[in-house]
């Protein structure tokens, strides 16, 4: 389905557009076209870039200590000192001010004005869904796994919808590891959010109540056979088609939220050929996942190939193996679109993969 077109040496993927592919290349900031690879300058002689988000139709991203936005013209606008930019909303970015403690969350339209500022430091997990923020909050250093917490992102008003620790501390599997109850975010829709507690039960979480509506402990194959929850990890895959795709491991799973139910609809993961695959990541692009795995056959655990997994029929349709030097590893799952793909690994070496 795609081949390696070229490899480009000292660049790192910072993330994706619709239409661009922002990388890092000897302390500059490139823009590489999706569409026919061009290349533009965007920035030169940073000390580090971080996510590209867009504010004002320009760039806009953390460098040099500061949230700054690249305007046409190549010079640069530092829209604030120690400032993290940490979602996009529409036109709009959500920002994390750093440089007064406590942390403080502001939202800045697409002027750069300041809507609100509230005094909420995130933690790495947020799930953006109409006009409300779902997320994890610090205390200070301190990360509460337990608690899920609801925004507007409106007026910044912000309250916690649920601590999870009163229900479900008892049913922790590790508590020499674990002290709280903790959750990783799936979905959220106008009436619930839905979450993984502890790695082996998915809720549904009344958006407005706070008040847990269903609990899920197993998933139902089509055979109606019971397999037990076991998502330990960031629950990789996505939304789509109207319902939350799971691909992780080796298997692929589905939640439908107006049913309820979760069914496993593949596990093992297989390749058109036969063989095993386990996923690590993945990036959702339409209606297909581009995925970065390794082959569970004779592979000696190398996290060394990207692939695609075609939602509508459930399989891996491509795989393959990228060309590292021994002891490389793939950083994340590749980006792209139908014509091209785009992986790096930790030599900081690019892949360009091209459609056959």
């Amino acid at each position: 389905m795609y081949r390696l077109k070229e490899k480009q040496s000292e660049c790192v993927i910072i993330n994706e557009s619709e239409d661009l592919l922002y990388i890092e290349r000897q302390s500059s900031l490139w823009a590489v076209s999706k569409k026919d690879l061009t290349q533009q300058l965007l920035a030169d002689n940073l000390k580090d870039c971080h996510t590209v988000y867009t504010l004002g139709g320009n760039p806009v991203l953390h460098c040099d200590g500061a949230l700054t936005a690249i305007l046409v013209d190549g010079t640069q606008k530092v829209m604030g000192e120690g400032w993290y930019a940490n979602a996009q909303i529409g036109e709009d970015l959500l920002v994390t001010d750093r440089s007064v403690r406590p942390n403080q969350l502001l939202r800045l339209n697409a002027a750069g004005q300041e809507v609100w500022r509230q005094h909420i430091a995130l933690g790495v997990q947020h799930i953006v869904q109409g006009d409300s923020l779902y997320y994890i909050k610090k205390d200070g250093p301190r990360v509460r796994p337990n608690v899920i917490n609801r925004l507007s992102l409106a007026t910044g008003e912000h309250r916690e919808l649920i601590d999870l620790d009163p229900r479900y501390l008892a049913e922790v599997p590790d508590k020499d590891r674990y002290d709280h109850a903790f959750y990783q975010l799936m979905m959220a829709n106008d009436k619930e959010v839905i979450a993984v507690v502890n790695g082996n039960k998915v809720i549904a979480v009344d958006a407005h109540t706070g008040d847990v509506t269903r609990e899920l402990t197993h998933f139902t194959n089509r055979n109606g056979n019971l397999l037990p929850v076991d998502l330990s990890g960031p629950v990789d895959g996505g939304f789509y088609g109207g319902r939350r795709y799971i691909l992780l491991g080796n298997m692929f799973a589905s939640f439908d939220a107006s049913s309820g139910s979760l069914t496993m609809l593949q596990h093992p993961l297989k390749d058109t050929a036969g063989s095993g695959v386990y996923v690590y990541s993945s990036h959702l692009a339409k209606d297909r996942f581009h995925i970065k795995a390794r082959m569970t056959e004779g592979s000696q655990h190398a996290i060394n190939c990207i692939g695609i997994f075609d939602i509508a029929q459930e399989a891996v349709t491509w795989i393959t193996e990228v060309p590292m030097a021994p002891g490389a590893t793939l950083r994340t799952a590749p980006y792209g679109n139908d014509q091209y793909l785009f992986v790096a690994d930790s030599n900081n070496v690019l892949y360009i993969y091209e459609r056959n």
